[in-house]
């Protein structure tokens, strides 16, 4: 039995994605940009975080708790890994007017 990758049902789920990424960058757009001061490491910690959650689910056999669901975390878990990818490829863009409020 072969299986045939769904790649329209890719590019659904990446366009879901880019505009979750989209609403959660202008809910948080008066925050400090954390990305561009943790960095890889500080998206390793979020995505830790996420596959925990999307554990949590998975042992207690749930597919949402509070207003989370799988769904939404499996998103997360696609914008921070692709986050991390623009970080390694210095495309991330950083927004100097937050940042330059913040001492570190």
């Amino acid at each position: 039995m072969s299986h045939k990758l769904n790649i329209d049902g890719m590019y659904d789920i990446f366009k879901e994605c880019v505009k979750l990424g989209e609403e959660k960058s202008r809910a948080y757009s008066n925050k400090v940009d954390v990305i561009s001061i943790t960095g890889v490491e500080g998206i390793s910690i979020r995505l830790v975080d996420k596959v925990l959650r999307m554990h949590s689910l998975v042992s207690q056999n749930k597919t949402t708790s509070g207003d989370e669901s799988m769904i939404d975390t499996l998103q997360d878990i696609i914008n921070y890994s692709t986050y991390g990818i623009l970080l390694l490829q210095n495309k991330w863009s950083i927004n100097e007017n937050i940042n330059s409020k913040v001492k570190i």
